[in-house]
């Protein structure tokens, strides 16, 4: 509980728009320090990790930000939300219709059918739009 607040307390510092450039640079490196920090504890929830993988691809750090999902999934893998996010980092870094059905698959092991409709929809549009022969194979 008292990483959840100093974390969001942080998270909130790093927003402020009057701070210059350095200060919030100095801010946003302290972040992804603590957060590091609070995964190796594990203490950080489902929703302390996915603030944690905004900041990450906000900062450019998108590589970084699929090492910390597929972290994420492991320490939380009922988590609909963070397989969603896995999900999209890995079509947006590697834009592989196979690996984005291999995540997919491992996801279904683990969210609880009445709540993976989002990912079967975040699937079935990026099989559309990047290969169509796989969308058929996926309905299979």
């Amino acid at each position: 509980v008292t990483w959840k607040f100093y974390l969001t307390a942080c998270l909130e510092l790093i927003e402020d728009e009057s701070q210059t450039l350095t200060v919030r640079e100095k801010r946003i490196h302290k972040v992804l320090s603590l957060f590091e920090s609070a995964a190796t504890g594990d203490f950080l929830s489902d929703d302390l990790y996915l603030k944690w993988i905004k900041v990450l691809v906000n900062v450019g750090l998108v590589e970084t930000a699929l090492q910390t999902v597929q972290r994420a999934v492991s320490q939380h893998a009922l988590s609909m939300l963070l397989w969603r996010q896995y999900l999209l980092l890995s079509m947006r870094t590697q834009c592989d219709v196979t690996e984005a059905i291999l995540i997919f698959k491992e996801s279904q092991k683990h969210v609880p059918e009445k709540e993976s409709l989002e990912i079967w929809r975040l699937l079935l549009d990026f099989c559309v739009t990047c290969q169509s022969e796989k969308t058929e194979e996926l309905f299979e």
